[in-house]
């Protein structure tokens, strides 16, 4: 995928990701107060094949902090790309964002968001464009640039 796409999709995904970090965090405060799947002390041992003996409530805890772990691990990736789209946003000028916002946050069509910038459809798209190029610059350096010069 060139990287004009990745920061369309980002773009078009960015309140699916947000979203996804509050989902996230309330599914590890619900694992972290969830007690009804465990109880305090349990006598009963499982032995595996190489003898160790080990609780179904020890199991259970373990089961829940791997769980943990990954979500953290995940609502950790997907922030950090989030503020790294973020801060490549800023570099755009305030029509060049408006346009970005209104079409990708706020899920608005083409008419629409020329209505709010009072430029037309054809304008918005192009402003569009040259704002998607500017994030990816930002986000991952001018790559063209680069392989120009190996």
């Amino acid at each position: 995928m060139d990287r004009y796409k990745y920061i369309e999709k980002l773009l078009y995904e960015y309140n699916s990701l947000k979203t996804f970090i509050k989902n996230a965090q309330q599914q590890i405060e619900n694992i972290q107060k969830d007690v009804d799947g465990v109880s305090g002390v349990s006598y009963n041992k499982v032995s595996s094949k190489t003898n160790n003996t080990t609780s179904i409530v020890e199991n259970e805890v373990l089961k829940r902090e791997k769980k943990i772990s990954i979500l953290q691990k995940r609502i950790q990736k997907t922030q950090g790309l989030l503020d790294r789209l973020d801060r490549s946003i800023e570099v755009l000028n305030d029509i060049e964002k408006r346009i970005i916002k209104l079409r990708y946050m706020k899920n608005l069509q083409w008419y629409e968001v020329s209505w709010n910038v009072k430029y037309s459809e054809r304008w918005c798209k192009e402003l569009k464009s040259k704002a998607i190029e500017k994030i990816a610059v930002a986000m991952f350096g001018n790559i063209e640039e680069y392989e120009n010069t190996v």
